[in-house]
């Protein structure tokens, strides 16, 4: 009876960080892993909402099309102080190497876009709007394409 307990104590599987030579987890290792993987489960909310919003600048264009220029220009200076500054800011503060600089890069071109936007609102010019909201949206989408793989392969949804 004891080399049975004794074998399928052995088949248990060791913890997955966890140092070879010592076969367990210190709790601060463990303390660092659940860290990682907190921050990599917001990092991940912060994507996602990213994304959802660049679907969203699709109300540039329809604030366009309707000549409400006024509400155009409020939705670019919001799009400003809540997406840019608040997720996209955010993002890039929490990546890294390249996609990091690239995340800074494509944050000033984002605010050039809503920079862009408010001023062809307020000189009400509807087809130019629609240009700048399309590549607005690419910018976002570009900044989207940032998100580390690892964050995919945690909490994306695969192919169904």
């Amino acid at each position: 009876a004891v080399a049975a307990i004794a074998a399928g104590a052995g088949a248990m599987p060791a913890p997955a960080v966890a140092d070879k030579s010592r076969g367990y987890m210190t709790m601060e290792e463990y303390n660092k892993l659940k860290a990682q993987q907190l921050n990599d489960e917001k990092l991940y909310g912060k994507f996602e909402a990213l994304r959802s919003r660049a679907y969203q600048t699709s109300e540039f264009d329809k604030l366009a099309d309707s000549s409400d220029f006024g509400k155009l220009s409020e939705l670019s200076r919001g799009w400003e102080n809540t997406v840019r500054k608040e997720l996209m800011e955010a993002i890039a503060k929490e990546l890294d190497g390249e996609s990091k600089s690239k995340a800074a890069e494509i944050n000033k071109i984002v605010l050039a876009d809503l920079k862009s936007i408010d001023k062809l609102a307020k000189a009400g010019a509807k087809d130019d709007v629609l240009a700048a909201s399309s590549a607005l949206r690419q910018h976002v989408l570009d900044f989207v394409a940032l998100e580390p793989s690892r964050l995919q392969d945690k909490f994306g949804v695969g192919d169904l």
